[in-house]
Parts: C-alpha cells; sequence; structure tokens
C-alpha cells in the first residue's frame, strides 16, 4: 500500500481485507525526503504529460502487491515506511493498515528489539552498502492468540540514493523461507539419525566380527590342538605296535624255527602245519610293521620329510599300482615337526583319495621351498569332482567324507591355506604353508 489519499480496489487472488492503493496526496510529511515520497507516492510522472507511464506506473503496483515476497520502502533514517505490500503485513501476521501507515519499521515490528534487522537497516541507511542476509531467525508475534513463533528469512536491504547520490531511503525485500529450513534441518536430522543407527550397526558388526574371529581362532587352536593329540597318539600306538606285539610276533616266529630244527623226523603234515605257522608269523610280522609305519614312520622324526615321503611313495605305489611321481628339491632343508606332520598327511591321504575314487593310473606330488613358505602339490589324471559339489566346497569349504575336512582343518591350524582344483583332467590339491627352516 501507498501511504496517502487512498483509492480502493479488489484486486484478483486476494481472499483477505480490502487492499488499499495509495494516490499521489500524502498524508504523510516526508520532512526532508519529499522527493523520494513524491516518486514514490506519484510514480515519478504527471498525469497529463504522460498519461501511458501513469497506468503502467499503477499496473506495476498492483503487481507488487500481489507479489509472494515481502516488499516495502522507507525514506529517512528512521526508515519511515513509504511503500509496503500485503505479503508485507500478512509476514508478521499482521492485518490492519494502521500497523504500517505513517510508522516506522520499529514502530511496525516492535518485537524485533534485539534482533539484528534493525541495526542492519541502520547500517545500510549509514554506508549505502546493501546488505543481503540468508535464513536469519526471526521471531513474530503471529502465533495463536499471538504467541511468538520463528521464521527464518532471506533479506536484501538496498539503499535508495537521490540526484546528488545521497542515501534517502531503503528498498526492503524479505523472502520468508522457514518451511525450506524446518525441512532441511528435519532431512539433517533424519540423515544424522540415520548415521547414528548406520554407526551403531557397524559398531556392533565389527564387535560381532572380533567375536567371531576369536571364536575362529580358538577353533583353529582346539583343532590343532586335536590334531597334535591323534598324531601323538600315532606315534604312541606306532611304537606299541613295533615294540611290544612286534616283538612278540618275533619271539614267536623263533621258538617256532627252535622247533621245526627239533622234530626232523616228524610226520610231513606236522612238519607242514609248522611251517604255515612259520609263514603267518612272518606276514603278520610284516603287517604290524608297514601298520606301524603308516600310523607314524620313524624316518619321519629321524630323516625328515624327504626321506619319509620317498618311503611312503615306494610303498604306495607298490600296494597300489599307480605310478607315482615325486617331485622335492634335492637341498629341503628340516621343518618343524608339526610343519613335516603336516605335509606328510596331506600326501598321505591326497594319494589314499586317488587310490578310492579319482581311479587315475598317475600321481604326481611336488614340494616347492619359498623364502617363508613350503608350497604343496598333489595331482592326479582321473576323473575330477562334480561341479555341484566343487560350489559347496568353494562356499563352505565342506566336501563328503572327513579326508579333505581333515586336510583343510590341519591346514588352517598351521595358518596355511587349503584349495582343490578338479577338472576333467583330474584334480589338484594345493597346500601352502608359512614356515621358517630348521637351521
Amino acid at each position: 500500500m501507498l501511504v496517502g489519499e487512498e483509492r480502493t480496489r479488489n484486486l484478483a487472488g486476494w481472499e483477505g481485507p480490502e487492499i488499499a492503493l495509495m494516490s499521489n496526496a500524502p498524508t504523510i510529511d516526508p520532512s526532508d525526503h519529499s522527493e523520494l515520497a513524491a516518486d514514490v507516492l506519484a510514480g515519478g510522472v504527471n498525469d497529463q504529460d504522460a498519461p501511458g507511464l501513469t497506468w503502467l506506473n499503477r499496473r506495476m503496483r498492483d503487481l507488487l502487491m500481489r507479489a509472494p515476497s515481502a516488499i516495502g520502502i522507507t525514506a529517512g533514517p528512521l526508515h519511515r515506511w513509504v511503500y509496503v505490500n500485503m505479503a508485507r503485513a500478512t509476514m508478521a501476521g499482521r492485518s490492519k493498515l494502521e500497523d504500517f501507515v505513517g510508522k516506522t519499521v520499529r514502530e511496525s515490528y516492535p518485537e524485533l528489539v534485539g534482533q539484528p534487522f534493525f541495526a542492519a537497516l541502520d547500517g545500510v541507511y549509514t554506508t549505502g552498502v546493501p546488505f543481503i542476509g540468508k535464513e536469519i531467525k526471526a521471531t513474530f508475534n503471529r502465533g495463536p492468540g499471538g504467541a511468538p513463533e520463528v521464521a527464518y528469512l532471506d533479506c536484501v536491504y538496498q539503499p535508495i540514493r537521490d540526484g546528488d547520490g545521497r542515501v534517502e531511503g531503503l528498498l526492503i525485500h524479505t523472502v520468508e523461507v522457514t518451511e525450506k529450513v524446518l525441512a532441511r534441518r528435519a532431512i539433517e536430522i533424519a540423515n544424522e539419525r540415520e548415521k547414528q543407527v548406520r554407526n551403531e550397526l557397524e559398531s556392533r558388526v565389527a564387535e560381532r566380527t572380533v567375536q567371531l574371529q576369536r571364536a575362529h581362532e580358538t577353533l583353529r587352536v582346539l583343532s590343532g590342538r586335536l590334531l597334535q593329540a591323534q598324531d601323538d597318539e600315532r606315534r604312541r600306538v606306532a611304537r606299541e605296535l613295533h615294540d611290544s606285539a612286534g616283538q612278540y610276533l618275533c619271539s614267536i616266529q623263533m621258538n617256532l624255527s627252535a622247533i621245526a630244527k627239533e622234530i626232523t623226523g616228524s610226520s610231513p603234515s606236522l612238519r607242514g602245519r609248522l611251517d604255515d605257522a612259520i609263514d603267518l608269523v612272518e606276514r603278520c610280522t610284516s603287517e604290524i610293521r608297514t601298520l606301524s609305519y603308516l600310523l607314524h614312520p620313524p624316518l619321519l622324526d629321524e630323516l625328515g620329510l624327504t626321506s619319509a615321503l620317498s618311503w611312503y611313495v615306494e610303498g604306495f605305489s607298490k600296494r597300489s599300482g599307480i605310478e607315482v611321481f615325486l617331485d622335492i628339491p634335492g637341498n629341503s632343508p628340516r621343518f618343524s615337526p608339526e610343519v613335516e606332520t603336516a605335509v606328510f598327511r596331506i600326501v598321505q591321504q591326497s594319494l589314499a583319495n586317488i587310490h578310492r575314487h579319482s581311479e587315475s593310473k598317475v600321481a604326481r606330488i611336488r614340494l616347492i621351498n619359498g623364502a617363508d613358505h613350503l608350497a604343496i602339490e598333489v595331482c592326479d589324471e582321473g576323473r575330477g569332482f562334480a561341479p555341484e559339489i566343487l560350489s559347496k566346497f568353494r562356499q563352505s569349504g565342506q566336501l563328503p567324507g572327513v579326508g579333505v575336512s581333515g586336510m583343510r582343518e590341519r591346514i588352517n591350524s598351521l595358518s596355511g591355506t587349503f584349495d582343490i582344483v578338479s577338472g576333467a583332467t583330474g584334480t589338484t590339491v594345493a597346500v601352502k604353508l608359512p614356515v621358517q627352516a630348521l637351521s
């Protein structure tokens, strides 16, 4: 509205009280700023000289009055209103024109005392430097029953200068962005909450991962101890078979041989039964010796992995008819008993699987000494694993039977890696163990 003699009209789209548009008959005393007041009120033109411009000026007033953003023009250092549009009034919850007619900004907005707006207006008028404020917090008495209500405003205060360049008034343009600010803050709060929840979940996952790692480490240690206990028991049983049963059978064989010498004149049938008993004792002694060596070859402790594997491969080839090629570096060093026992058991179990399942006539064993690891490969040329069985092994590490699972557990207990590659041309068991050669 323009302050002065008023004539009213209804504006399309406005559902509130009738809006007053002021003509060029001011009712306020613009004091030293009469030129600014007259220009604003009359549009700066003479109706007789420029009727087209007067019509355009009125249309512009209508457009400004309908503008959704709050627009106002003030005159003088007290910032007395010269023009305001309806958005300026409704933004502060005002519905009466008296709140602005002939009043200063401070008189129209007493609730803004102590907030940064008045100081900004004074600063622009004094320095002539425009002010731009983004999302400034304001409190208007526009809530239910005139209660305080917080709003957020984008403000532009632009100085208006006279012909000599002196500041004589201000153009005040304000856009309320409360909904945008509150929506953004709601999103920020939601994002922060989501971040907190995500961090909590990640923390729980990390904690659970640590627990699983500890459980896995405990299981690995227990599995290693179990395998060590099995190896110790095999060593004990092998020693008992060799030292006890083997010695008893040797004594029986010696006694039978002595009896055979003393009964030279006995019947042929008695002599034949005696020879059969001696032969059975020899076979039994041989079987027990073989069983004892398979349980725990003494060469593994006495001469090391190379000698034990050579002895075992030679005996396996004779018993199974499978040709085995053993590739071991000639200068292979000794390793810890746990590593040498693990490698021997891997080779032993792999050859047993080849004999039972692959139908291969050839097997190849290769040992590779690395700087800090020992690699073992056992290959055959038989029928490999079915694709679905191998896929299950890739996912869970499980295969039918206990042989492969036992090998995997033994290698895991030594922090090694175990893998199986199988196809139409055969199967390869690949093992790598971190080792340190013994001096």
